[in-house]
């Protein structure tokens, strides 16, 4: 089925259970009838195949181990969040991408969050919950589990076991010869490798192209009936469409090839290291989960399913590089790298309007703005913002209609500097 086929059928769904809705009306899965008999009409079923379209997603972002193979990203013990003096962000007013006067709850609604957590100083402050979520809650983090990859990735180049300058071949033998092989490990991380790909929804949903078979391969957009060797059988068949090194073009699969890149060096799956570097360290909440490809191996690029106070425990140990609870799980060498990007890099591409004067480092998305806030960040508007200056982390995980839009980036930019500068305060 094509991703206009598709779209038309939920749509056509969506409309027969509800008409537009103002954002006191936000609509949850249960409102809308997804999953809700036992079995599930067809029309309200959620599949491999339509998982990821609006309305399936609004279930779909919560139970991805019902529907997709996954591995556990294995946790310490549970260190729980201290609280501070609650702050209810959600009537702060702001100025939206359309230049319009609203709210911040407003905005949140109208791009359907799910969840709405706020860390100030090493303390929750503020969550909000909708559409079924609640603070024990797993949500699909998509793209944004490219920085927990970066973020395992400079750690392994401080610890001298990965070198930036090399290129990927010198690490894994079997992208010799490829395109992805003869990028280096730094132009991987920084999105400047010049392989050729499309990040459309339109190509993912497209059963005849090539970025479908990725995402069979991946296991996430399976193909029946079509053989695949996982993610890492995918990616040497990637080719070269300009010079590496010169330009941001955003592009996933250099994520999996760095995933690779840290198994070689290591000898142990991505997830296994992820835990080991810092993950197992932040006393995560709830269980932790990736996507696995159909080779079982953990999908580095999108795949990461947790929940929002647990995302937040990320962020905050970004926010206070490299410390947490305490301890330094890394040097802050790791956090000197990941926000020095080159903005020159970033400047023509397309998420310049999104993020004006941003870069992109190690998987991490640089507002470059006078706190140097930075922002792990997903397709349907999912984000960490982590701002090292006013020590606040926002996360903001959601299922809105449509996967990616500049509105989404600019009105979420308006929201994490507004609740940032009257923390401040």
């Amino acid at each position: 089925m094509t991703m206009n086929k598709l779209t038309r059928t939920a749509l056509s769904f969506a409309l027969s259970l509800t008409t537009a809705t103002s954002f006191a009306q936000q609509q949850t899965w249960q409102d809308l009838g997804i999953m809700a008999s036992i079995p599930p009409v067809a029309e309200a079923q959620v599949t491999s195949a339509n998982w990821v379209m609006y309305p399936y997603n609004r279930w779909s972002f919560q139970n991805i181990t019902s529907l997709l193979a996954t591995v556990p990203v294995e946790s310490g013990p549970t260190i729980d969040w201290p609280m501070g003096n609650n702050t209810n962000v959600l009537p702060f007013a702001i100025t939206n991408s359309k230049g319009e006067s609203t709210t911040i709850e407003k905005v949140l609604h109208s791009h359907n969050t799910d969840a709405f957590v706020v860390v100030h100083k090493g303390k929750l402050v503020h969550e909000s919950y909708w559409n079924g979520m609640t603070p024990n809650s797993q949500h699909w983090l998509a793209s944004m589990t490219k920085s927990f990859t970066g973020l395992t990735a400079e750690i392994l180049i401080a610890e001298g076991k990965i070198d930036p300058t090399k290129r990927a071949k010198e690490y894994v033998s079997e992208l010799k010869g490829t395109a992805m092989g003869s990028a280096t490990v730094q132009q991987l991380l920084d999105m400047t490798a010049g392989t050729a790909w499309d990040e459309s929804m339109e190509a993912l949903m497209d059963e005849t192209s090539f970025a479908r078979e990725y995402g069979n391969a991946a296991g996430t957009w399976p193909m029946p009936g079509k053989p695949t060797n996982g993610v890492f059988g995918i990616l040497p068949r990637i080719e070269q469409d300009r010079e590496h090194g010169k330009n941001f073009v955003y592009n996933s699969p250099q994520t999996d090839a760095i995933g690779w890149v840290i198994s070689a060096v290591t000898g142990q799956r991505f997830e296994e290291v992820m835990s080991d570097k810092f993950w197992s360290q932040l006393g995560a909440e709830n269980h932790t989960t990736l996507m696995a490809d159909t080779n079982t191996f953990a999908w580095a690029t999108g795949g990461l399913f947790m929940t929002a106070r647990d995302a937040a425990k990320f962020g905050q140990l970004i926010v206070n590089q490299g410390e947490y609870n305490g301890e330094r799980i890394f040097d802050k060498s790791v956090y000197d790298r990941i926000t020095t990007g080159d903005a020159s890099k970033f400047a023509d591409s397309a998420y310049e309007a999104r993020i004006p004067g941003g870069a992109y480092s190690s998987f991490f998305w640089l507002t470059n703005n006078d706190d140097d806030a930075i922002m792990a960040k997903g397709m349907y508007a999912q984000y960490i913002y982590m701002n090292p200056t006013t020590d606040v982390v926002i996360v903001r995980l959601a299922s809105p209609e449509i996967s990616s839009m500049p509105e989404y980036d600019l009105d979420m930019l308006a929201v994490f500097d507004t609740i940032s500068t009257h923390l401040s305060q």
